[in-house]
């Protein structure tokens, strides 16, 4: 596992202090063991100012992914072009609020699910279109949230929730 971590490029064992070398060896050495297909997970966090929640694409706030489009773009191009699939994994980290700490679990109401859930539909979609357009294969949607909407929400919601979200994405994303 290769960490993208700019500011600190050589955090894993094994990486440089070349990011897109550390990559480059990695792809490398993924094909020779038969590897059809890698995943990418830039992870993000909801931010939270008064009522108002969002989901920042990278590169847009200091507290996301390292990982740009840009960054999601190269990789996509140097996997094709070994003959590997590349999978953008959604994972979102926790909630930060506007003075910078973190939404506990614990004090998390219902209104914080159901604005995570919105920002979320809009996040999918922005997502899909950038993703569609930068040549990722297929997206693997997660539900690393800072908290399990199932306690939130009845089988129900929660069922019309995730097939809202699938649908949002799959009109933005035609892969897999």
């Amino acid at each position: 596992k290769d960490i993208w971590e700019l500011t600190n490029p050589g955090i894993a064992d094994g990486c440089f202090n070349d990011v897109s070398k550390a990559w480059t060896v990695s792809l490398d050495r993924l094909v020779a063991l038969g590897v059809n297909a890698i995943s990418i997970t830039p992870w993000t966090y909801f931010f939270k100012s008064g009522n108002i929640w969002t989901l920042p694409v990278a590169g847009t706030a200091s507290q996301v992914s390292q990982m740009t489009d840009e960054h999601v773009q190269w990789v996509v191009e140097q996997a094709h072009s070994r003959g590997l699939k590349v999978y953008w994994v959604n994972q979102i980290q926790s909630v930060q609020l506007q003075d910078g700490s973190m939404l506990s679990p614990d004090g998390t109401k219902l209104e914080d699910v159901q604005n995570a859930i919105s920002a979320l539909k809009s996040y999918l979609s922005e997502r899909g279109r950038s993703l569609q357009k930068i040549g990722v294969d297929g997206v693997i949607l997660g539900s690393w949230y800072w908290v399990n909407f199932g306690s939130y929400l009845n089988s129900t919601e929660l069922s019309k929730t995730n097939v809202d979200l699938i649908n949002i994405l799959k009109q933005n994303f035609r892969g897999e």
